[in-house]
């Protein structure tokens, strides 16, 4: 039978689009789904019986489970959002919910790890975390420089521009660590704004890159102690275009010199991911590896193989390139060094 459930558009933001409904008595679980488009019923249906398709994300969630945040978008990209109910009895029905941008909390389940975790079992139920535990929306890494702890600038899209910039691309082609923009710091920025797109982008367009309205696009805000980034929303050998500008305490812009490298030739082993709600392919990249480091690393302790031993720690550190500090092959790379 076909889904009347209803779709809101929303453009992803930096922070992720938030759904969250209230508990409905009776619900045994919650469909999610994000479209690329709006969706017909029939098209939903197929979504949903499919677990799947290329123009919808489909998740389910238990009935505890009352929001959930979109990292698996990137942002300034438009989708079609819906949530349906699923009650004890097996009828299906469209829920209520808000789609806020940037508004998630401690009740809010990152979708990528929803998909994860269904992947590997087939289900995925997951249980509500207790109130005193931390945020669920945790940084994808620990070390973000020494400015983690403090409040983010504002977004780009926060501040107009309202002047012409002399401003101009770069291109580069995506490393297969993930490719670094990097850049010495200027005393009087208050923030730098990073911008990478799959096309250049010249004039008039730049306010719209900014403002997050660019098709395939990217424009962050970072922390003037912040001096670099990694790239995680161009894929693999594609060739992306960055650009870097400096944003001072009034607000105003100029195009800041940076350069760009893999992790070798910048020296910049750790540093912020672009986009920290655009995880999700990154991390069973991630996975695999400290899987297959494992798998040598059991092997070296039982057969005493030091070639096995020189493949884990490889494997290792090409994880810990890909996502620096990643919590599963830290903690690998200490069993390997005790």
């Amino acid at each position: 039978m076909p889904l009347n459930v209803v779709l809101i558009p929303q453009r992803q933001s930096v922070d992720g689009i938030a759904l969250s409904w209230s508990p409905t008595e009776g619900v045994a679980s919650y469909q999610i789904f994000v479209a690329t488009r709006k969706l017909t019923p029939e098209e939903l249906e197929a979504a949903q019986l499919l677990a799947g398709t290329e123009e919808c994300f489909f998740a389910k969630v238990g009935g505890e489970v009352h929001s959930v945040v979109d990292d698996i978008t990137a942002q300034g990209e438009m989708r079609f959002y819906g949530v349906a109910m699923v009650f004890d009895g097996g009828t299906v029905k469209g829920a209520r919910f808000k789609a806020t941008p940037d508004g998630a909390s401690e009740e809010s389940f990152q979708l990528s790890i929803v998909r994860n975790r269904a992947s590997k079992t087939g289900t995925f139920r997951i249980a509500a975390p207790p109130r005193s535990s931390a945020p669920a929306i945790a940084p994808p890494l620990a070390n973000i420089e020494s400015s983690a702890s403090a409040a983010p600038p504002p977004p780009p899209a926060s501040i107009p521009l309202d002047e012409t910039l002399d401003a101009r691309m770069q291109g580069a082609t995506q490393t297969w660590d993930g490719l670094r923009v990097y850049w010495e710091r200027d005393p009087g920025a208050s923030a730098y704004e990073i911008i990478a797109s799959d096309h250049q982008i010249f004039g008039d367009e730049l306010a719209d890159a900014l403002g997050g309205r660019a098709d395939f696009t990217t424009a962050v805000a970072v922390a003037p102690t912040v001096t670099a980034v990694i790239d995680n929303v161009t894929a693999r050998e594609s060739r992306g275009w960055y650009l870097v500008l400096a944003r001072d305490r009034d607000g105003k812009r100029s195009a800041h010199p940076f350069k760009v490298g893999d992790a070798a030739d910048s020296g910049r082993m750790v540093a912020p991911f672009l986009n920290p709600n655009r995880t999700g392919e990154l991390r069973g990249e991630v996975e695999d590896l400290v899987a297959q480091a494992q798998e040598q690393w059991d092997r070296f302790r039982s057969e005493q193989d030091g070639g096995a031993r020189r493949e884990a720690k490889r494997l290792v550190g090409d994880a810990m390139l890909i996502w620096p500090n990643y919590p599963a092959a830290k903690q690998l790379e200490a069993q390997m060094a005790g």
